[in-house]
C-alpha cells in the first residue's frame, strides 16, 4: 500500500472555517482539505502550537468573557480529526524555527509552522498566509513548497 502524502495544515486551514473571516472560496478550500484529510487522502501534520491557535480562537467571544466550554470542544474535536498527526515542538525544531528567523524574515510563530513542515511533511505547507514564501531553500532539508490556498 502507497503511503499517504503528508501536508503541513497551517493553522487557518483549521481556523477559518470557524471565524468564516476569508471570502467564500478560502473557506471552501479550507474544508476541502480538511475532507481530504478525514477521508485518508491525505495526512494533515499540524503541532502542538496549533492546538493553541485551534482552542484559542474557539474559546474568544468579542467583549465577552473566555468561553473554555467551547475551547476544550474545539481542542476535542480537533485532536479526535483522524488521519491527523500532531507533533511537539522540540528543541531541534526550535532551532530550525530560530534559523528561519534570523535567514528567512518570517514572523515567529510561522517560523515554527515552517520548520515543522520541513522536519515532518517533506516541505510541504498548506497555507491561506501570503507571508510564506512559494519556495526555500535550507540546507539539509526539503526546500519549503507552499500551495497558499485561495483567499
Amino acid at each position: 500500500m502507497t503511503a499517504r502524502v503528508r501536508w503541513y495544515f497551517d493553522t487557518g486551514l483549521w481556523v477559518t472555517p470557524l471565524l468564516g473571516n476569508q471570502p467564500a472560496a478560502a473557506i471552501a478550500a479550507c474544508m476541502d482539505w480538511q475532507r481530504r484529510c478525514a477521508t485518508a487522502e491525505v495526512t494533515a501534520v499540524a503541532s502542538t502550537l496549533t492546538w493553541d491557535e485551534v482552542t484559542f480562537v474557539a474559546g474568544r467571544r468579542r467583549g465577552l468573557p473566555f468561553d473554555f466550554a467551547a475551547a476544550a470542544r474545539a481542542g476535542q474535536l480537533w485532536r479526535a480529526l483522524p488521519n491527523l498527526e500532531v507533533v511537539a515542538v522540540d528543541a531541534d525544531l526550535l532551532q530550525l524555527g530560530q534559523t528561519l528567523l534570523e535567514r528567512h524574515r518570517l514572523k515567529p510563530r510561522d517560523c515554527m509552522h515552517a520548520a515543522a513542515a520541513l522536519v515532518h511533511a517533506e516541505g510541504r505547507l498548506l497555507t491561506l498566509d501570503g507571508d510564506f514564501p512559494d519556495r526555500m531553500e535550507i540546507a539539509g532539508f526539503p526546500p519549503l513548497q507552499t500551495r497558499r490556498l485561495a483567499s
